[in-house]
């Protein structure tokens, strides 16, 4: 006897619904039918009753902690930002006090080689204008260093 496909396959009015397997909470969504059908005793509806209150009172609180996670998050973000911005604005004043602490040196060896310098050429013009010349200046150099 070949038996067909469907025969083993019960139609839904003898599947027994999920809350009577041992062991299986009740569905919230049951409870209702359950009820109407009257195989609830006082306890177990206000039990579920509790239950329905205690879960969206959980869903409420999953929710407002999204919120502020999410709030939390963008406030993150944006101190992150205002921190980078400050931190390449403080690179760049310190790059811009570098450079002008470099410049300031070299005015400053500018201003030693030009005063040198200048000494320099103000003790040549002297002994260009005590003698004949050059010479002169020279020579009362080297004979006052004998």
């Amino acid at each position: 006897m070949a038996s067909s496909p469907s025969r083993g396959i019960s139609s839904p009015s003898r599947v027994r619904p999920m809350s009577s397997y041992p062991g299986s909470t009740p569905s919230i969504l049951s409870f209702s039918v359950d009820l109407r059908r009257g195989k609830m005793g006082e306890d177990r509806i206000v039990d579920a009753h509790m239950l329905r209150l205690l879960y969206n009172r959980y869903l409420q609180w999953r929710f407002v902690n999204a919120r502020a996670d999410a709030s939390f998050m963008l406030h993150r973000l944006n101190a992150e930002k205002i921190l980078w911005n400050v931190w390449v604005t403080i690179s760049e004043l310190q790059h811009s006090v570098i450079l002008k602490r470099i410049k300031l040196l070299l005015l400053r060896q500018k201003l030693k080689l030009t005063s040198i310098l200048k000494g320099q050429e103000v003790q040549s013009l002297h002994i260009m204008i005590d003698g004949d010349g050059c010479h002169v200046g020279l020579k009362s150099k080297t004979e006052g260093g004998k």
